[in-house]
């Protein structure tokens, strides 16, 4: 009596497990589907990618034009889907440098901004000066 008891409530929460798993996966397939693209009605998708854009700006009002400033942008995307009932729009930039060309500070100061390896020397340097602050203000509270 005991043992069929056990046995079938171990049924009863295997039935339960197999039931909640196969709504679990049914939900899955209808959350996929509806995160499909619908293009049957799309009224018009543009889509658009350029590889870099690079600006600088020079000082040519003295006799030897002088690079001031030097801002690279890196594989700039933009997209705009419009459809009856809703319009998705998107925009990317991978990477994006400011270099100040006249500054005299040395390497670690070259970057104004950067998403690039080269910012890496501007955030030792942050980091290094943060610790020797922290280190003068422990010995002042002292």
């Amino acid at each position: 009596g005991k043992n069929k008891r056990r046995r079938s409530s171990e049924m009863k929460a295997k039935d339960e497990k197999e039931k909640l798993a196969k709504a679990v996966e049914e939900e899955k397939k209808k959350i996929a589907e509806s995160e499909k693209p619908d293009f049957r009605n799309t009224n018009y998708c543009v889509a658009m990618e350029i590889e870099s854009v690079n600006l600088v700006i020079i000082n040519d009002l003295e006799s030897k034009a002088v690079d001031i400033l030097k801002l690279k942008i890196g594989r700039i995307s933009a997209s705009y889907r419009q459809r009856e009932y809703d319009m998705e729009a998107g925009l990317g930039v991978r990477s994006i440098s400011i270099e100040d060309c006249v500054q005299t500070h040395g390497e670690a100061f070259r970057y104004m901004v950067s998403t690039n390896e080269d910012s890496k020397a501007i955030r030792a340097l942050v980091e290094d000066l943060k610790e020797k602050t922290s280190k003068t203000e422990s010995k002042a509270l002292q």
